[in-house]
C-alpha cells in the first residue's frame, strides 16, 4: 500500500494546482465556516464545483477499496491542500464543505500534502475509511460549526 503513497501523492498535488488555478475564491460567510472548522489560512482556499468529483486511478482506488473499505462511489466533496471538489448535486451542502474544510486543517496542522496522506492512509489501513480519527474528527466538526446556525 505505501507504494501507492507517491502516486497519490503527484496526484493531489496536480489536482491542487488545477482547483488553485481554476476554483474561485471563499465568499465571507464560507471563510468564517472555514475558520470555524480549524483553517489557519482560509484565504488560500480555493473552490470547485464539478459534475463529478475527480478519483486517482481506478487499480488504486480498488486496492485501497479491498485493504481500507475505502468507498468506490465518487465522492461528494474531496480536499486536496487548498484545493476543495464539491459535487454540483451537493454544492449548497454547508455540512459536506465544512466537512472538507476539516480536511483542510488536517492538510496545515500535518505539514502539507505527503504528510496529511501518509497518516491518512495509515488510519484507513488500520482501521478503515468509515473509522478512521480524520474522517471522524471531520464529520464531528462539521456537525458542531453546522449545529449552531441551523
Amino acid at each position: 500500500m505505501w507504494l501507492a503513497l507517491p502516486f497519490a501523492w503527484f496526484w493531489v498535488c496536480q489536482q491542487q494546482r488545477r482547483i488553485l488555478r481554476d476554483g474561485r475564491s471563499l465568499s465571507d460567510e464560507e471563510r468564517r465556516d472555514a475558520t470555524a472548522a480549524g483553517v489557519v489560512l482560509p484565504e488560500r482556499i480555493r473552490l470547485m464545483v464539478v459534475a463529478i468529483v475527480p478519483t486517482p486511478g481506478a487499480s488504486l482506488l480498488r486496492g485501497l477499496a479491498a485493504v481500507t473499505r475505502f468507498p468506490l462511489s465518487p465522492p461528494a466533496g474531496m480536499a486536496l491542500g487548498h484545493g476543495i471538489y464539491l459535487d454540483e448535486r451537493v454544492s449548497d451542502s454547508r455540512s459536506t464543505f465544512v466537512h472538507e474544510c476539516v480536511h483542510v486543517a488536517q492538510y496545515e496542522r500535518l505539514g502539507g500534502i505527503r504528510p496529511f496522506l501518509r497518516q491518512y492512509l495509515e488510519e484507513c489501513l488500520r482501521e478503515s475509511y468509515w473509522d478512521s480519527a480524520m474522517e471522524a474528527e471531520a464529520n464531528a466538526v462539521s456537525a458542531r460549526v453546522c449545529q449552531r446556525d441551523c
